[in-house]
């Protein structure tokens, strides 16, 4: 908002949520065909480079307003790719139990991390620490997403 201004910071958050509700539905009409893993690591890639852009260029509205529309074209979808990786990866009689613990360690942190960066906030003085807290978190996430257990057999 100090950057943006009230009328901007409302463009800003009109292209988030344009770009989210564009991005969930378009990947929801193609999402059975790709890989699920691949596309969710590209989402949290894309998200840490939205967020590089507006730490970047913070004098830019520009780039304030595309970073924020490529950062919204995931927000959607990192909600709901996650079902659709366990549905894919786990049978059919696990799902429950593990979409369940799933869902439950995402709550925390969703419960959790404001007041982290809160603090991040507080003790770093601006966000530009946030952001790369947040930007570094994406990354973590990206190849988190890609990483797959082995399966050993006995």
């Amino acid at each position: 908002m100090p950057l943006l201004g009230s009328n901007g910071t409302s463009i800003a958050l009109v292209c988030t949520s344009v770009a989210g509700v564009a991005g969930r539905f378009g990947l929801g009409l193609v999402i059975d065909r790709l890989p699920q893993r691949e596309v969710s690591a590209a989402i949290f890639a894309s998200q840490a480079g939205a967020l590089g852009l507006m730490l970047a260029f913070p004098a830019y509205p520009a780039a304030l307003y595309l970073g924020s529309a490529i950062f919204g074209l995931g927000i959607g979808n990192v909600v709901t790719l996650p079902s659709v990786i366990i549905q894919h990866e786990f049978t059919p009689g696990a799902f429950g139990a593990v979409l369940g613990l799933s869902t439950a360690i995402g709550q925390i942190a969703y419960s959790l991390i404001p007041s982290v960066l809160g603090a991040v906030h507080d003790f770093s003085g601006g966000y530009e620490v946030v952001l790369s807290v947040c930007i570094g978190l994406q990354l973590a996430a990206a190849f988190l997403v890609k990483a797959r257990c082995r399966r050993h057999s006995p």
